[in-house]
């Protein structure tokens, strides 16, 4: 078995191979036990690590206080905007007011098996379906269901670019993660690398795949031959 960090705890930890380090982390938990457990976890990686980020977590409803969360963020402030609610709770169209007060922030937007159920229940005529995705995508007129993906791609102001599909070891859909990054002068040179990675590395491997990539990596049992050879 391993453990793999989540996204806070990531973005607190990560420094690339030039050093460069995100210097803010902002986090939101609606459950408060949760919330002080993420606190006290980033509290002590800061500490173990020397680490000089600046780091917040909100133990609230986002889409009530968005607001407040969002006076966090400066003008120049480049990041990105991980979006991993557990279904469809968030008001998508909120997070526009934190997107607002930056043009050089990024998004990744988790898109879970819950969302897919609520598209399928709508797609079937479940009324009930249909209004909470309305609610969830924040359109007050209702929608054609077939095109709520269509409608999710503009919340952000340009469709986003790439979708990752993260599947089980059985090749079941887990979820899906959505990019979009922000116009650049140069055409966003990033965007074509990241949708080559998804394109060509991560929708072509499953939960299985990479459990041998990590045994591979920890060198148990299998040998690279072995994993190319497959």
């Amino acid at each position: 078995n391993y453990v793999s960090l989540g996204s806070s705890l990531l973005a607190l930890t990560f420094k690339s191979r030039t050093g460069i380090h995100f210097k803010k982390v902002i986090c939101v938990e609606k459950d408060m036990s949760r919330a002080k457990l993420l606190e006290n976890r980033l509290k002590i990686l800061k500490k173990e690590f020397n680490l000089d980020t600046y780091f917040k977590v909100f133990p609230c409803d986002v889409n009530l206080y968005v607001e407040k969360v969002s006076e966090e963020i400066n003008a120049k402030d480049y990041g990105i905007l991980f979006i991993d609610p557990e279904g469809v709770e968030i008001n998508l169209p909120n997070l526009k007011i934190v997107l607002s007060k930056s043009d050089t922030i990024d998004v990744i937007l988790n898109q879970s098996r819950g969302v897919y159920r609520l598209v399928g229940k709508a797609e079937k005529g479940d009324k009930n379906a249909l209004k909470k995705l309305n609610e969830y995508l924040g359109i007050k007129e209702i929608i054609d269901p077939n095109k709520a993906t269509d409608e999710l791609f503009k919340l952000f102001g340009k469709p986003i670019n790439a979708i990752a599909q993260i599947r089980d070891e059985n090749n079941k859909l887990l979820y899906t993660l959505s990019f979009r990054v922000r116009n650049t002068k140069g055409g966003s040179r990033w965007m074509k690398a990241m949708e080559d990675f998804i394109t060509n590395v991560i929708n072509k491997y499953n939960g299985s795949d990479v459990k041998r990539i990590l045994d591979q990596i920890h060198g148990k049992n299998l040998r690279i031959d072995d994993f190319i050879e497959k």
